[in-house]
């Protein structure tokens, strides 16, 4: 299927899901549906690129969409099945998250949230309300649905939802950790910029690490924070969340910036040690993450070898 394919793909299939369930009104929306269209038709569309090439076909979809253009094919029975899947995933998560942020206000924040509360919070949810595979603009059009329509004296009448009751109180756990998971992310950003900036995917290990080096010094971070095992991957899988998925990057602070260096320092000891123990300094190779790191390496030194831990 050529660029021009797809994209005449995309949008018939973007006007039949109008047809029969209605489009959002917002901009991030409609992107965030575009999105899921597409994620749902890549197994069946080989070949297509990474997220910035994805991300930049579903601004041409919407762009078309948004100048009026009509797709020139017509709905097929593939297309037909596609929409219902969009349909039914999005409002399926959607209704997940809402319950979810229904049951941390009633539980946590009886008194309300202000809309960029409301907006980090949502956020928070979403990576424990399933929804993996997700893209960026997925998340942004699903934010923006629920923070748009988000009524705060419904949610605290509404009744919750009880099976979601392990969800809200790792929401409500994630979201005491902000301050750590801001610092941790600080420092990513700082090591990526100044020694990976070509680093696309950042793995557990590397996170888990730069978690230990924010623990070292959480003084000078200003935190006081003491983390069980449950919670460090709690938080672990949030700083993914945001880093990998949302691509945010948060300006570093120099603590943020001193941590780097010093986790730089460790990785390159481990590199040595591959070197001097495997025969090679390619942490990369037969790890599954591009950082070169990962919690079941072969290679990750054990508890009293002698280089940092």
């Amino acid at each position: 299927m050529s660029p021009t394919e797809l994209e005449n793909y995309l949008l018939s299939s973007l006007q039949a899901y109008g047809h029969s369930y209605g489009l959002p009104t917002s901009p991030e929306e409609i992107k965030g549906l575009v999105a899921t269209l597409l994620r749902l038709s890549l197994p069946q569309i080989p070949g297509l690129a990474g997220a910035t090439e994805i991300a930049a076909l579903v601004d041409r979809v919407v762009q078309a969409y948004g100048n009026g253009a009509i797709a020139p094919s017509l709905l097929n029975a593939g297309q037909d099945l596609l929409i219902r899947q969009a349909y039914d995933w999005r409002a399926g998560l959607e209704q997940r998250l809402q319950d979810t942020l229904i049951g941390y206000l009633q539980s946590y924040a009886p008194a309300g949230l202000d809309l960029a509360t409301l907006r980090d919070l949502t956020l928070a949810a979403l990576p424990l309300a399933n929804g993996q595979g997700i893209t960026r603009e997925e998340v942004n059009g699903l934010v923006s649905q629920i923070v748009n329509s988000f009524d705060l004296e419904k949610a605290l009448a509404a009744k919750f939802n009880p099976t979601l009751v392990a969800v809200v109180k790792e929401l409500a756990v994630a979201w005491s950790q902000r301050p750590m998971e801001q610092a941790v992310g600080e420092t990513l950003t700082a090591y990526m910029q100044r020694f990976a900036p070509k680093l696309e995917t950042i793995g557990e290990d590397l996170i888990e690490r730069a978690l230990e080096a924010v623990l070292k010094n959480q003084v000078d971070f200003g935190l006081d924070l003491d983390l069980n095992l449950a919670n460090r991957q709690l938080l672990i899988q949030q700083v993914s969340f945001q880093l990998n998925i949302m691509k945010a990057s948060p300006l570093p602070s120099k603590t943020a910036q001193q941590i780097a260096a010093e986790l730089q320092t460790e990785i390159s000891d481990l590199q040595k040690y591959r070197q001097e123990h495997f025969g090679t300094d390619n942490v990369a190779a037969g790890l599954g993450g591009q950082d070169g790191l990962s919690v079941s390496s072969p290679w990750t030194k054990p508890k009293g070898a002698d280089s940092p831990q």
